[in-house]
């Protein structure tokens, strides 16, 4: 065989074994791909930003957990995330809660979002969680007893450029706790909740 045509068949193997190895992964993985990839490659795009949150999940959780709520808003909560993507992704949420498996369908929601959430189930590791890095907004439960959701309220009302609370609760009894941002136990208007704050924190808007 020619030397030059030799070096130009080695040369063109590595191209054809990844090509046999990406056709071959596709081929063992196809199901994985069609029912778990491709549907998070649906989401909206918008200035160079992906957001991949369904209206359909938010409101079948809506459904689940405020049976009682009319005409959520999956779409709006979407479009509004898409329209402002710019000040959304890289948003930063602690979320205190003691029982954190009761909120893994929200959190999936903010991380389609691009928002990171990172998980605390004490006031004090939610101390200690803002004393390390900055957040944009602390979500809470209201909890029992003492109500350690509250005393997480008063403590950061007496500390400055503490970031806004929002309360995330099993069922509405009483308004808003005073000095709270907001309190709802609907997963598309904590979502949005959510979004007013990213929208009115200056170091993000001005971005």
């Amino acid at each position: 065989m020619d030397r030059e045509l030799l070096l130009a068949l080695l040369a063109m193997l590595p191209p054809v074994l990844w090509f046999g190895l990406v056709v071959f992964l596709i081929l063992k993985l196809r199901d994985p791909i069609r029912t778990e990839v491709l549907p998070r490659l649906s989401g909206f795009g918008f200035a160079g930003f992906n957001v991949a949150l369904k209206p359909a999940d938010v409101n079948q959780l809506v459904a689940t957990r405020a049976p009682e709520a009319t005409n959520p808003t999956g779409d709006a909560v979407r479009d509004r995330a898409a329209r402002n993507a710019r000040v959304v992704r890289g948003g930063r949420v602690l979320w205190n809660d003691a029982e954190p498996l009761n909120n893994v369908g929200e959190r999936a929601m903010l991380y389609d979002m691009g928002i990171f959430v990172e998980i605390v189930r004490t006031p004090d590791e939610a101390f200690r969680a803002l004393g390390a890095a900055r957040f944009d907004v602390v979500l809470s439960n209201i909890g029992a007893g003492e109500k350690p959701g509250l005393a997480l309220l008063q403590e950061l009302r007496d500390r400055p450029d503490s970031p806004p609370v929002v309360f995330y609760v099993e069922k509405l009894s009483e308004g808003v706790p005073a000095g709270a941002f907001g309190i709802t136990n609907r997963p598309d208007e904590l979502l949005h909740l959510v979004l007013d704050v990213l929208e009115r924190t200056p170091e993000k808007s001005d971005r």
